[in-house]
């Protein structure tokens, strides 16, 4: 696997599937910043709009707290992934995506 791209500024979000049971998935979140990166798990079902966070420790978390933007940002590419399992019926593997820090 490549090195992650830390961005100089905003936040790069890498979500991908780790497992499938049904109309349930659990993706691993990586949102990589300048100095670091936060990294959780997140449980997902087609018959439910919650989002379902599980935090996980990275060595290379920032010191900071992650910024509610980010969340909310995280949580609608999942609802992204919901959307296409409830139209095709299959888990989406992965999604890469950077967006700037709101001003």
């Amino acid at each position: 696997m490549s090195q992650p791209v830390h961005p100089n500024h905003g936040a790069r979000f890498q979500i991908e599937r780790q497992q499938t049971e049904g109309p349930e998935a659990t993706y691993q979140v990586q949102i990589f910043v300048e100095d670091g990166f936060y990294q959780e798990s997140a449980r997902l079902s087609s018959e439910s709009k919650e989002v379902k966070w599980e935090a996980e420790e990275s060595a290379s978390q920032p010191s900071e707290p992650m910024p509610d933007w980010m969340r909310k940002h995280a949580e609608a590419l999942m609802r992204q992934l919901r959307q296409g399992f409830q139209r095709n019926g299959s888990w989406g593997r992965k999604l890469r995506r950077w967006r700037d820090a709101p001003s």
